[in-house]
């Protein structure tokens, strides 16, 4: 009996002297939206690189780094509300079009690349600096 209640009292204490537990965020309860939205973001940002590798090494177009850059700054608006959050991806996704824009105008310098792909390049990076100036 003396060793029930003493397991009774040290149970006790030791949740008094628990620390309080902390408030946790929607996100981290695993809500399966989040962690699907979170997951889509991944899987569009390792594509981007995997394609912006292929792009460098002549094996893929202006187009892919686009439309996965694209993807990859849509899901990331996705995650969150915030403007600053929102600001962010854009900026991201419009840096990424810049140096884009600036790799196919060293190649069109040389002959190397279709004036359409240039023209195509300034476009996305004109349309990101659009989604920027309507979300500031």
């Amino acid at each position: 009996m003396k060793a029930i209640i003493g397991l009774l009292l040290g149970i006790v204490v030791g949740l008094a002297l628990a620390p309080a537990p902390r408030a946790v965020s929607r996100a981290e309860q695993a809500d399966p939206a989040v962690v699907h939205s979170k997951a889509q973001m991944e899987a569009a940002r390792k594509t981007f690189v995997l394609v912006w590798k292929n792009y460098q090494e002549g094996r893929s177009n202006g187009e892919s780094v686009y439309w996965w850059s694209r993807r990859w700054m849509e899901s990331e608006r996705q995650l969150s509300d915030k403007k600053a959050d929102q600001i962010a991806a854009i900026q991201a996704h419009r840096e990424r079009m810049r140096k884009l824009e600036q790799i196919v105008r060293d190649l069109q310098r040389g002959n190397n690349a279709a004036v359409n792909e240039l023209t195509a390049a300034e476009f996305y990076r004109l349309e990101a600096e659009t989604w920027l100036k309507q979300v500031q």
